[in-house]
């Protein structure tokens, strides 16, 4: 009866460990890449090999302007993809540009 016992903790020690090894399909494969443009930055959001966003002017205010620099639209970028990972809508707001000190 013990042996039963002992290897059926084994079983699930062995059995929980295995999900953390592999990798989880549901798992979003993301990333984000920064591109110079004539007058500015933009950046691109991969899933996989495949661009699902790419933005080349600052969202969410009323005029057409791009990036000042890779820096702001790299922070921009995280912003984004940080909701994707939370399954939100991305999208962002003037106030979390400014949180985050994008120049605007």
């Amino acid at each position: 009866m013990k042996k039963i016992i002992l290897i059926g903790l084994l079983l699930l020690i062995v059995l929980g460990s295995l999900k953390f090894a592999l990798p989880n399909k549901n798992e979003s494969n993301y990333s984000i890449k920064t591109f110079k443009i004539e007058n500015g930055w933009g950046y691109s959001i991969f899933k996989g090999e495949k661009i699902i966003i790419r933005q080349d002017i600052i969202p969410s205010i009323s005029e057409k302007k791009h990036f000042q620099n890779q820096q702001d639209a790299l922070k921009c970028g995280k912003i984004m993809l940080k909701k994707l990972h939370n399954h939100k809508i991305p999208s962002v707001t003037i106030k979390e540009l400014q949180l985050n000190n994008i120049h605007l």
